[in-house]
C-alpha cells in the first residue's frame, strides 16, 4: 500500500479553509503536514480577517497541526507578499512536500494566480472544494456541526451588524440575495470556533467592532484574554464601541445571537468523555462475570482510559476506582497494590495512544500492557509470596509458571481492546458530537 502524499495547507481561519481541510481528512490519499498562514507585522492578526494571531494558534493546536507563519507588512504588494510566500514555501519542498491545498472554491483568476507562483518553484495546486456549489457547502457546513463568527464584512456589500455575528441559520436568511451564501467574492470573512477537525472548541468572546478602509472589524478575543499578551487594537477612522462580556453563566444577547462560554467550550469534550466512560463501566462489569484465568477487561479498559479520557487525572482515578468496586465483589488479596501499579502503568502507555490512534499502534500498546503486567506481576509472586525460592532459579521458575497465564493476559486485551476501541471508533463515525478533530493519515 502507498503511503500518502504529504501537502502543506494554506489555512486562513475561516469557514471554506476549514471545510476544504475536513475534506482532505477524509481522504486517505493526502497527509496534510503543517498549515501556512500569512500574519500580519505590527497588528499580529491574519492578513484580512483581522483575527488575532493568538487564536490563530489556538486553532493549530486543537487541530493537532504545525503552524508556519508568513508575515508580510500591512499593505502588502504583491511582489512583497510572493517573495516571502516563496521563502516559506521553499522550506516545505526541501522536505518532499509538492503540493499545497487552498479553500478557494469558484474564483478562476485567483486559482490561476496560486498557480501560476506555484508552478514557478515546482509545486502544484490542490483545491478541495473547487466548484462545490455554495449552498451545498453551507448545509455541509452545518451538517457537521461546524461553527464560526462573521470577523469581517465589506461595508460596501453588507451591513456592519453582520460583525460579530454567528454563522447560523437566522445570518443567512439575513444575507442579501445578492451576496454570496460562502462570502466567496470577499463579502465577509470567518473565523471557525468549533467542528470536526478541531480536538476541542476555541473558547472565543467579542470586542471592539471598528470600520477600517471600507471594512467592518469584529475584534475577537479568546475568552482568557488576562491570560494572553497585549496585542495592539486596530486604530480605526469611526469606532463603534461594543464590548460584549461572556460571564457564568449569563446568557448575553448580541445582534439576536445568543451565545455562552460553555456552549462553545465544552459540548463536544463532553459527550467523548460521558461515551468513554460509560464504555469503561461496561468494561469493569464485565469482569465480575466468569471468565478463565487472567482473561479480562483490565488491561483494554486501563489503555482505553489513558488514550481516550483527555484529563489525565480523570483517566488514571476513574478506571481505577471501577477496578476497586469490582474488586469489592470478588475479593481482595495480598498483591492487589502491585495490580493496581500495573494497571496505572498501562494507562500511562494508554497516553501515547491520545490522538495517534490507529490498529498498529493499538496493538502495540496492547502488547507491552501484556508484557509489563506478566513482569511486574510475576515479580511481585516470586518477592512476596513464598511459592518460590528467593534465588534467580526461583525467579525463572516463576516466570515460567506464569507463561500459561499470560497468554490469557495478552488474548484478553487484545479481545477487549477491540471491543472498547472499535465500538468507540464506530460511534465516531456515525455519531458527529462524539467526532474529534479529523485523523491525520500518519495516525
Amino acid at each position: 500500500m502507498t503511503s500518502p502524499e504529504p501537502i502543506l495547507f494554506c489555512w486562513s481561519g475561516g469557514k471554506d479553509s476549514a471545510m476544504a481541510l475536513h475534506t482532505l481528512f477524509q481522504q486517505k490519499t493526502f497527509q496534510v503536514v503543517a498549515l501556512l498562514t500569512t500574519v500580519t507585522e505590527t497588528y499580529d492578526r491574519i492578513a484580512m480577517h483581522g483575527v488575532r494571531r493568538e487564536l490563530l494558534k489556538r486553532q493549530a493546536e486543537s487541530i493537532g497541526l504545525p503552524l508556519h507563519e508568513v508575515f508580510i507588512p500591512p499593505q502588502c504588494v504583491n511582489p512583497v507578499y510572493e517573495a516571502r510566500m516563496e521563502e516559506a514555501l521553499r522550506i516545505h519542498l526541501a522536505q518532499g512536500v509538492r503540493k499545497v491545498a487552498f479553500g478557494d472554491i469558484f474564483l478562476e483568476d485567483l486559482r490561476a494566480y496560486r498557480e501560476k507562483n506555484l508552478a514557478r518553484i515546482g509545486m502544484t495546486a490542490l483545491f478541495p472544494i473547487w466548484k462545490r456549489d455554495t449552498r451545498e457547502l453551507i448545509e455541509h457546513f452545518h451538517r457537521h456541526h461546524f461553527r464560526a463568527i462573521a470577523a469581517c464584512v465589506d461595508a460596501k456589500v453588507l451591513d456592519a451588524s453582520f460583525a460579530g455575528r454567528e454563522l447560523d441559520e437566522s445570518l443567512f436568511r439575513d444575507l442579501p440575495s445578492h451576496v454570496d451564501p460562502c462570502g466567496e467574492n470577499g463579502e465577509f470573512h470567518t473565523f471557525v470556533f468549533d467542528g470536526p477537525i478541531f480536538q476541542t472548541p476555541i473558547p472565543i468572546r467579542t470586542g471592539e467592532v471598528v470600520n477600517r478602509d471600507g471594512f467592518v472589524f469584529c475584534d475577537l478575543l479568546p475568552a482568557d484574554l488576562d491570560m494572553c499578551p497585549a496585542i495592539p487594537s486596530f486604530r480605526a477612522k469611526r469606532e463603534i464601541s461594543l464590548r460584549w462580556l461572556l460571564q457564568r453563566p449569563q446568557m448575553i444577547q448580541q445582534g439576536g445571537i445568543s451565545m455562552n462560554e460553555n456552549a462553545i467550550n465544552t459540548p463536544r469534550l463532553l459527550y467523548r468523555t460521558l461515551f468513554a466512560v460509560a464504555l469503561i463501566m461496561l468494561a469493569a462489569s464485565l469482569r465480575i462475570a466468569p471468565h478463565p484465568w487472567n482473561f479480562t477487561p483490565l488491561g483494554a479498559m486501563a489503555l482505553f482510559s489513558g488514550a481516550l479520557l483527555k484529563d489525565r487525572r480523570l483517566a488514571f482515578t476513574f478506571p481505577l476506582v471501577a477496578l476497586f468496586v469490582g474488586d469489592v465483589f470478588i475479593g481482595f488479596h495480598k498483591l492487589l497494590p502491585i495490580v493496581y501499579a500495573s494497571f496505572l502503568i498501562n494507562v500511562a502507555i494508554g497516553l501515547w495512544l491520545r490522538d495517534r490512534r490507529s490498529i498498529a499502534r493499538i496493538s502495540l500498546a496492547t502488547f507491552l500492557g501484556a508484557i509489563q503486567f506478566f513482569l511486574v506481576t510475576n515479580f511481585a509472586v516470586w518477592w512476596l509470596l513464598n511459592s518460590y525460592p528467593k534465588t534467580a532459579s526461583g525467579l525463572a521458575a516463576c516466570y515460567l509458571a506464569g507463561i500459561p497465564f499470560f497468554w490469557n493476559t495478552l488474548a484478553g486485551d487484545a479481545f477487549y481492546a477491540v471491543l472498547l476501541f472499535g465500538a468507540y471508533a464506530l460511534a465516531e463515525r456515525f455519531v458527529p458530537a462524539l467526532r474529534p478533530f479529523a485523523q491525520r493519515a500518519s495516525a
